[in-house]
C-alpha cells in the first residue's frame, strides 16, 4: 500500500471515527460536512491510486475502516432497539411476530428491566415486527450471547454485519477479476461512507442481503441456479425487497426453468419462516406491511410531487390512497422493466438489479439512505455512475432531523431527485453512444442463458 493510499485512508479513518462517535443526526451541518469530506477522499483514492493496485488492498482497507466503528452506538437510526427487542422475545420463548411491543408492555408479561427501555426508544412500538427469519435468527443469537446489555448486543450484531461485509468484498473481488474489470471499482462500495456508516455503523441488515445477493450473482454466473435459489431465499428472509427481482429471473431462465427455480425458492423461503408461523402471524405481518405503505413517508421524490398535488386538490395528505397506488404502479413498472431488460436489452444480473431496484425506489413512499446500498454494490460491476452520485446526495435527507418536530424540506428532496435523474440520463446517453456500458459486466450472456441447464 503506497503512501498516498495510506495517508488518505488515515484521514478517512479520522473522519469516520468522528462521525461514528461524535456526531448526532440532528447536527446537520457537521454531518453533511464530514460526509462530504469522506466522499472527496473516496474519489481521490479512486482517481489517484494505481489502476494495477490489487483489489485485495481495497478489501483490507474497507474492513479496517469498518472495524473503527465496532464499539460505536448507532447515531443515525434507532432501529437497533427493535432488533434487540425481537431477539429478547425469542430468547424468552415469545414469537416476535405475535405481539406488538406496546401489547407486551401493557400485558404485564415478565421481562427484564431493559424491555421498558427498548420499547420506549424504538420507532413504532405499536406495530408488529416485519423483520424476516434470517434477521430474527441473528437477533436471537445476539441476545443469547450478550444478554440484557444493549451495548454488547450492538457489538455482537455488528460482528455479524462485519462478517457479511467481508464476504461481500471477497465475492466482489472474485467477480471483478472474472470480468477483467478495474479493481478500483471496489472503492465505490468498500470505502463509500454511506455504505460504511449506514450498514456497519447503524446496523442495517442490507449488509446481509447484499452478501446473499452477491453470492447469488456468483452462483448464477457459474450455472448453479438451484444453489442460487438457496442464497436468494436467504436474501429474501433478510429483507423482502429481492422478491421484486423474481420476474426478471423468471423471464431470463425461460418458462420451464423459471417456474422450477421460483418454486424451489418459494419452498425455501417458506421453510425458513416455519418456526415463526402461528394463526395470527401472517395477519400481523401483512397488517404491518399495509401500514408501511399507508403511513410512512420519507425522502421520496416522485411521491412527494404527487402528494403536494394532492394537498392542492384535496386539502389533506393522500398517503392512505396514494401509497398503495404507488406500490401498484411500481409493481407494473418492475414487470415491464423486467420484460425489457430480458427480451430487448438482454441485460445481465448486475444491471438488472441496479435498474429494477432504482425503479422500485422511485415509486416508494419511503427511501432511507441505506436503501440505496444494494444499488451501489451492484453498480461496481456495471460502469453506471448514478448510484455513487446518488449516495453523495443522501446525507441531505438528514436535514429532516435538524429541527423538532422532524420535518422534511420537500423542495430539497425534489432538487436531489432532479440531480439523480440528470445523472441517470447522462448514463443513458453514454450507453447509447457506446452501445454498451464501458468497462462493464452489464450484459452477461453467460450468467443465466448459457449456463441455466448446467448442474449444481
Amino acid at each position: 500500500m503506497n503512501r498516498f493510499v495510506t495517508g488518505f485512508s488515515a484521514l478517512y479513518a479520522l473522519l469516520l471515527a468522528f462521525m461514528a462517535y461524535g456526531i448526532q443526526r440532528e447536527q446537520f451541518v457537521l454531518l453533511t460536512g464530514a460526509f462530504t469530506l469522506m466522499f472527496v477522499l473516496m474519489a481521490a483514492l479512486y482517481y489517484r491510486s494505481d489502476p494495477d493496485t490489487s483489489p485485495a488492498v481495497w478489501i483490507a482497507t474497507g474492513m479496517m475502516l469498518r472495524m473503527i466503528v465496532l464499539f460505536a452506538v448507532p447515531a443515525l437510526s434507532e432501529d437497533y432497539y427493535r432488533f434487540i427487542w425481537d431477539g429478547m422475545l425469542t430468547g424468552y420463548g415469545i414469537n416476535p411476530f405475535a405481539y406488538t411491543p406496546a401489547q407486551i408492555i401493557d400485558s404485564g408479561i415478565q421481562l427484564p428491566a431493559v424491555a421498558t427501555l427498548l420499547a420506549s426508544n424504538m420507532n413504532s412500538p405499536e406495530y408488529y415486527s416485519i423483520y424476516p427469519a434470517v434477521c430474527q435468527g441473528v437477533y436471537a443469537a445476539s441476545w443469547f450471547i450478550a444478554g440484557e446489555s444493549i451495548f454488547w448486543n450492538i457489538v455482537v450484531i455488528r460482528l455479524f454485519i462485519l462478517s457479511a461485509e467481508a464476504a461481500t468484498l471477497i465475492l466482489m473481488r472474485k467477480i471483478i477479476i472474472s470480468y477483467g474489470l478495474d479493481g478500483r471499482n471496489m472503492i465505490w462500495y468498500a470505502l463509500n461512507p454511506i455504505v460504511v456508516l449506514e450498514l456497519t455503523g447503524n446496523l442495517h441488515f442490507e449488509a446481509l442481503m447484499i452478501c446473499f445477493l452477491i453470492f447469488t450473482f456468483w452462483l448464477f454466473r457459474s450455472g448453479r441456479i438451484y444453489t442460487a435459489a438457496l442464497t436468494f431465499a436467504l436474501a429474501v428472509q433478510v429483507k423482502l425487497v429481492p422478491l421484486i427481482l423474481i420476474p426478471w429471473i423468471f423471464f431470463r431462465l425461460g418458462f420451464r426453468d423459471g417456474l422450477k427455480w421460483t418454486l424451489v425458492t418459494g419452498v425455501i423461503v417458506a421453510a425458513l419462516f416455519i418456526p415463526f408461523l402461528s394463526d395470527s402471524v401472517l395477519s400481523n405481518f401483512s397488517d404491518s406491511l399495509a401500514l408501511y405503505f399507508r403511513t410512512f413517508e420519507f425522502n421520496a421524490g416522485l411521491y412527494f410531487v404527487i402528494r403536494e398535488i394532492g394537498y392542492w386538490v384535496k386539502g389533506y395528505n393522500i398517503i392512505a390512497s396514494l401509497g398503495p397506488a404507488m406500490a401498484i404502479a411500481g409493481t407494473v413498472s418492475i414487470i415491464a422493466l423486467s420484460v425489457y431488460l430480458n427480451y430487448i436489452h438482454r441485460s445481465g444480473f448486475a444491471i438488472a438489479i441496479v435498474l429494477i431496484l432504482t425503479a422500485h425506489l422511485f415509486f416508494s413512499t419511503t427511501v432511507h439512505p441505506w436503501y440505496i446500498t444494494t444499488i451501489i454494490a451492484f453498480s461496481v460491476f456495471t460502469g453506471l455512475q448514478y448510484p455513487v452520485v446518488w449516495s453523495v446526495f443522501l446525507p441531505l435527507s438528514y436535514h429532516a432531523y435538524s429541527q423538532y418536530p422532524y420535518e422534511e424540506s420537500v423542495p430539497l428532496v425534489i432538487f436531489v431527485y432532479c440531480c439523480v435523474i440528470s445523472i441517470i440520463l447522462y448514463d443513458y446517453i453514454v450507453y447509447r453512444e457506446k452501445g454498451n456500458f464501458k468497462n462493464t459486466a452489464a450484459v452477461d450472456e453467460e450468467s443465466l442463458a448459457d449456463n441455466r441447464l448446467q448442474g449444481n
